[in-house]
């Protein structure tokens, strides 16, 4: 028998979205610690199925500190638009998750200019649970650039597919 290990592999398609225009591009992203402990505790039968332990919002957060301090560059909390899962005859099993971003949910307008790291999230819903330290919980990232953030003006819409998929590593 041969010895299988499991990896992560996630995928994210931006579309950008101005009237029948569409500007498309492809980023992986970096999964984070809880998406591992989430999958751990499901494995071993210790999930709880709370709204805590699964993805449910989108954010766009900068840091201007080399990355030390991250901090939301959105008004208001995005949720996710649709979570589903599905067999894929190229890929496999799937976990798909979409949501958009519109230019009204940001602060300000990103300037090509802008010096600051940019990353988008998907995080969890708040964990109230006892002696917890983290209330949300980030499951993935992506970086982005100011020059592809530039292009969420009023009127645009970032339409955001995240592709979540273990494999045989």
């Amino acid at each position: 028998m041969t010895d299988q290990r499991f990896g992560y592999k996630g995928q994210v398609n931006l579309s950008i979205k101005h009237g029948n225009h569409v500007t498309r591009l492809t980023k992986h992203n970096a999964g984070c610690d809880w998406l591992f402990k989430a999958f751990a505790k499901f494995m071993s039968g210790n999930a709880t199925g709370s709204d805590s332990e699964i993805p449910k919002f989108f954010d766009l957060r900068a840091s201007s500190d080399q990355g030390t301090t991250w901090v939301s560059v959105l008004g208001r909390e995005v949720k996710l638009s649709s979570r589903y899962f599905e067999y894929d005859s190229t890929l496999g099993w799937v976990a798909r998750l979409t949501g958009q971003i519109v230019y009204d949910d940001l602060l300000q307008y990103i300037s090509d200019a802008d010096a600051r790291q940019f990353r988008l999230y998907m995080y969890s819903d708040a964990d109230e649970s006892p002696g917890n330290t983290d209330k949300y919980h980030d499951v993935a990232y992506i970086n982005l650039g100011a020059d592809t953030l530039s292009n969420i003006s009023p009127g645009v819409t970032l339409i955001v597919e995240w592709t979540m998929r273990l494999v045989n590593a």
